[in-house]
C-alpha cells in the first residue's frame, strides 16, 4: 500500500501543481533547478534498478522461458514491474512539467514579492513532497529487491529440478531414439500396408462411385417415379372429380330430361290453348297469307306470336312489374338479385347461382308464390312445356355442373316462385351478362329483357364508367325500355369518388343521347340501398303485352274475305253484262238471219219471175229458143238489179250474222272463264272465311277480346 500512496501522492502532485506566473525569476530557476537534479537523481537510480532488474529476469530465462508466471512470486514480480513502467511513465511526465514551468519562469513579468514568496513556498513544498517520495521509493526498492532475491532462490531451486529434467530427458531421448527406430520400421510396414490399403481403397472408392452413380440413377428413377406417382395421383383425383362432375351432371341432365310437365292444370290449359293458335298462325294463317292472298308472312309476326305466347304463358310475368337486371360481367348482378331475395341471410333461403361460364347461364325468373314458405322451382322447355324441377335438384345444380352442360339446348329460363313479401307484384329477371360470344343466348337474353317493365343496368363502382359494348348493347336493343343505372359495391368508393364516377357515366348517357330514369347507389353491406331500390321498383309502371299484330292479322283476314266477296260480286255483275250482251247479239243475229231468208225469198221469186218474161220459139232448120222481147227488156235489167242486190246484201249480211256468231262465242267463252274465276274466288272466299272463323273461334276459347 506505500508503493501505492507514493505514486498516488506524485500524480496528485503534479496534477495540483499552480500554474500561476512569478516574478523573481532567479531564485525560482536556482530552486527548480534543484528539484530537477533530485528527479534526474531519481531516474538514475530507476535505471540501475530496471538493469538490475534485466540481469535476474535474463538468470531466470536461462533456467526456463515462461517459469516467472507460473508461481505467485513471479506473479508479484510482474505486478510489481508493471507499476515500475506506469512510474516510470509518471516521472517522465514530471519531468515535462518542470519543463514547462521553466519556460513559464522565463516569461514571469514583475508582480510584487508577494507572489514570489508564494511560488517559493510551494517549490520548498513540492522539494519536500519530492523527499518523502524518494524515501517510499527506496522502500518499494528495497521491497522489490527482496521480491526478486526469493525470485533467484525460486529460479535456483526450480533450475535444479530443470536439471533432473534434464538429465531425465536425455535418458528419454536415447530410448526414443530406439523407438524411433523401431517405429520407422513399423512406419516401413504400415506405409506398404498403407499404399496397399489405399488401392484397395481406390478400388472401393471406383466402386463406390460406381455405386453411388449408379445409386444416383436409381434416386433419379425414383424421383422420376414418385414425380409421376404424384402426377398419376393428381391425375387420378381430377379424374375422380371429373367422373364425380360428370356424373352428377348427368343427374342434372336426366333430371331435366325426365322432369315432368308442370301439374298446374290452368298453365297446361293456357299452353294447349296458346299453341294451338301459334301454331295455327304459323302453318294455316301464313299459308293463306302466301299462297291464296299473295302476301309475304312476315318473320315479325312468327316473332311476335311466339312472344305473345311466351308473356300469355308466363303468368309469373303477366300484370307485374318486370324488372330486368343486366350490366357487365361481374358487375354483382345475381348477388343484388340475392340480396332482394334474402337480404337478413337466412340460411334456408337457396341462393341463385353465381360466376357460372356465362356468369348466369339463362334467364332467370323470380316471382311471387302466395304459399307461406314456398319455394317452387320450375324451367320453360325449348317446346314451351313448363317442366317442374324439384328444390332439391335446384340445390344440387352449381358452378361445375352448369359449365359442363349446354343449358340452351334443355331450357329457355329458369323460373323460382318464392314466398318473399318484397316480390309481391313483382317480377325479377336475373339475366346472362352481355360479355358473351354465344349469339343464342344473346338473343334470347334480349327477347326476354324487351318483355320487361324496366331495365336496370348494374355498373361496377371500381370501374369507374360505362363500357362502348354496354352502350352499343343499350342503343341497338333498350332504347324503348325505361332505363335506371345502378352503381353496385358502392361500400367500396369514397363519397367523392361515387360522385365522380356518376358524373362521368351521366356526361357518357348524355353524349349517347340515352334517357335514364334515375341513378342508384347499391352495396350487399348496407340495406338503407336495398330500400331505396324497392321503393324505385314498386314505382315502376306494368307493361302490357302487346296484342296488335293478332288484332292486325284478324283485320286483314277480314278484309280479304270482305275483298273476296266483292270480287265474285264483280265477277257476277260480269257475267250478268255478258249474259244479256249475248241475248242482244243473239236477237240482233235473229234480225239478219230474218232478213237474209226475206232477200232469199224475194231473190227466189224474182227468179220466178223470168221464164214469164221470154217467149218460146220453135223455127225450122233450128233449135227451140226462148226470146226476150224488147218491151220486157227493163223488166229484165231491173230482175238482174234485184238479184245482185240480194246478193250484195246477202255477203254483208252473212258477214253481220258470222260476226254476231263470233261475239257470242266470245262472249260465252269469257263467261265461262268468268265462271271458272268466280268458283275458284268463292272457294277461297269460303277458305278465307273457314280460316277467320276458326282463328276467331280459337281466341274466343282462349278468351281473348276480339276487335271488330
Amino acid at each position: 500500500m506505500a508503493k501505492e500512496n507514493f505514486f498516488t501522492r506524485i500524480f496528485s502532485f503534479f496534477k495540483g501543481k499552480p500554474k500561476e506566473d512569478f516574478k523573481e525569476a532567479t531564485l525560482i530557476s536556482e530552486e527548480n533547478e534543484q528539484l530537477l537534479k533530485k528527479i534526474t537523481a531519481l531516474e538514475t537510480d530507476i535505471t540501475t534498478y530496471k538493469r538490475e532488474i534485466k540481469q535476474l529476469e535474463e538468470q531466470l530465462s536461462l533456467m526456463g522461458k515462461g517459469k516467472i508466471s507460473d508461481s505467485e512470486l513471479g506473479d508479484k514480480y510482474l505486478a510489481l514491474k508493471k507499476e515500475f513502467s506506469e512510474k516510470e511513465k509518471e516521472i517522465e511526465q514530471l519531468r515535462k512539467e518542470i519543463s514547462n514551468l521553466e519556460l513559464k519562469i522565463e516569461t514571469i513579468g514583475e508582480k510584487g514579492t508577494s507572489d514570489n514568496k508564494s511560488f517559493t513556498n510551494q517549490i520548498t513544498e513540492k522539494d519536500q513532497q519530492i523527499k518523502k517520495i524518494k524515501e517510499e521509493y527506496e522502500s518499494i526498492k528495497s521491497s522489490l529487491l527482496d521480491e526478486l532475491q526469493k525470485l533467484k532462490e525460486e529460479a535456483i531451486h526450480q533450475k535444479g529440478l530443470y536439471d533432473e529434467q534434464e538429465r531425465k530427458i536425455t535418458l528419454f531421448q536415447e530410448q526414443n531414439k530406439e523407438l524411433e527406430k523401431d517405429l520407422e520400421e513399423e512406419k516401413d510396414k504400415r506405409r506398404e500396408q498403407k499404399d496397399k490399403h489405399r488401392e484397395e481403397i481406390r478400388k472401393k472408392d471406383v466402386e463406390i462411385s460406381n455405386k453411388e452413380t449408379e445409386i444416383s440413377e436409381k434416386e433419379k428413377e425414383k424421383k422420376q417415379l414418385l414425380i409421376s406417382n404424384r402426377e398419376l395421383e393428381e391425375k387420378n383425383e381430377d379424374l375422380t372429380k371429373e367422373l364425380s362432375l360428370k356424373k352428377q351432371t348427368i343427374e342434372f341432365v336426366q333430371n331435366i330430361l325426365n322432369a315432368n310437365n308442370t301439374t298446374n292444370e290452368s298453365y297446361q290449359k293456357k299452353y294447349d290453348q296458346t299453341f294451338r293458335i301459334c301454331n295455327y298462325v304459323k302453318t294455316t294463317v301464313a299459308d293463306l297469307f302466301e299462297e291464296v292472298l299473295k302476301l309475304k308472312f312476315h318473320d315479325s309476326f312468327i316473332s311476335k306470336i311466339d312472344q305473345w305466347q311466351n308473356i300469355e304463358l308466363k303468368s309469373w310475368i303477366k300484370d307485374k312489374r318486370v324488372i330486368a337486371i343486366v350490366g357487365e360481367f361481374s358487375s354483382g348482378k345475381t348477388s343484388l338479385v340475392n340480396k332482394i331475395l334474402n337480404p337478413n341471410n337466412d340460411p334456408n333461403i337457396p341462393k341463385l347461382l353465381e360466376n357460372s361460364a356465362e356468369t348466369t347461364a339463362i334467364p332467370s325468373y323470380i316471382s311471387y308464390t302466395p304459399q307461406k314458405g314456398g319455394f317452387e322451382t320450375s324451367f320453360i322447355a325449348p317446346n314451351k312445356q313448363q317442366k317442374d324441377f324439384p328444390k332439391k335438384n335446384f340445390l344440387m345444380t352449381n358452378k361445375e355442373i352448369i359449365d359442363q352442360v349446354n343449358v340452351l339446348s334443355l331450357m329457355d329460363c329458369f323460373v323460382i316462385m318464392a314466398n318473399i313479401e318484397s316480390l309481391r307484384g313483382v317480377t325479377l329477371l336475373d339475366t346472362p351478362g352481355f360479355a358473351s360470344n354465344n349469339n343464342e343466348l344473346m338473343q334470347k337474353t334480349i327477347n326476354a329483357i324487351k318483355e320487361a317493365s324496366a331495365v336496370f343496368w348494374i355498373i361496377d363502382a371500381e370501374n369507374g364508367t360505362i363500357n362502348n359494348s354496354s352502350i352499343k348493347v343499350i342503343r341497338e336493343n333498350l332504347r324503348n325500355l325505361p332505363l335506371y343505372v345502378i352503381v353496385n359495391k358502392c361500400d367500396r368508393k369514397s363519397a367523392a369518388d361515387l360522385e365522380a364516377t356518376e358524373r362521368v357515366i351521366k356526361q357518357t348517357m348524355d353524349r349517347e343521347k340515352i334517357q335514364v330514369q334515375g341513378y342508384l347507389r347499391f352495396s350487399n353491406r348496407d340495406n338503407s340501398y336495398l330500400e331505396n331500390l324497392k321503393r324505385t321498383i314498386q314505382s315502376t309502371e306494368i307493361k302490357e303485352n302487346d296484342t296488335h299484330f293478332i288484332d292486325k292479322i284478324l283485320a286483314k283476314l277480314q278484309e280479304k274475305h270482305v275483298e273476296w266477296i266483292k270480287k265474285i260480286e264483280e265477277k257476277e255483275g260480269r257475267n250478268t253484262a255478258i249474259y244479256k250482251e249475248i241475248q242482244n247479239l243473239n236477237f240482233q243475229k235473229g234480225n239478219i238471219k230474218r232478213n237474209i231468208e226475206a232477200n232469199i225469198d224475194g231473190a227466189i221469186d224474182t227468179s220466178n219471175k223470168f221464164g214469164d218474161l221470154f217467149e218460146y220459139k220453135s223455127k225450122l232448120f233450128v233449135s227451140d229458143f226462148y226470146k226476150l222481147p224488147l218491151d220486157k227488156v227493163e223488166t229484165f235489167n231491173n230482175y238482174i238489179n234485184r238479184i245482185r242486190n240480194v246478193i250484195t246484201n246477202f255477203r254483208s249480211q252473212y258477214k253481220g250474222y258470222g260476226d254476231k256468231e263470233s261475239a257470242i262465242i266470245s262472249k260465252k267463252i269469257e263467261m265461262e272463264k268468268i265462271d271458272k274465276e268466280i268458283q275458284e274466288l268463292e272457294e277461297q272466299e269460303k277458305l278465307i272465311k273457314a280460316v277467320l272463323n276458326q282463328f276467331e273461334k280459337l281466341l274466343k276459347e282462349y278468351g281473348y277480346k276480339i276487335k271488330k
